[in-house]
């Protein structure tokens, strides 16, 4: 028996997907702990990586069926596609950023 982390909560892959999933739709700290059943203290302690890249994961996600989409000719992706490089071309970059 490990007595170091016998308090500590077991979090399934499922529960992180869930975090991942729900961080990357923007939703509130407060709103996903509530939706795990845990305080947002627990969420940071067991949940900060989920947290910190939900968002850039589910984006990065999307863009990937887009560019399905547009390789196979659907035009409202392609369309889509250039919106959202055409945005991203006009912001300023970050520091170190090339």
């Amino acid at each position: 028996m490990d007595l170091y982390n016998a308090g500590s909560p077991k979090y399934t892959q499922a529960q992180r997907d869930r975090v991942l999933e729900l961080a990357g739709t923007g939703l509130s700290e407060t709103a996903i702990a509530d939706a795990i059943g845990a305080s947002r203290g627990t969420l940071w302690t067991y949940f900060a990586d989920e947290m910190l890249v939900g968002r850039a994961r589910k984006r990065a996600a999307v863009l990937e069926m887009l560019d399905k989409a547009a390789q196979v000719g659907k035009v409202s992706a392609m369309i889509a596609l250039c919106r959202i490089y055409d945005r991203a071309e006009k912001r300023p970059r970050e520091r170190g950023e090339r």
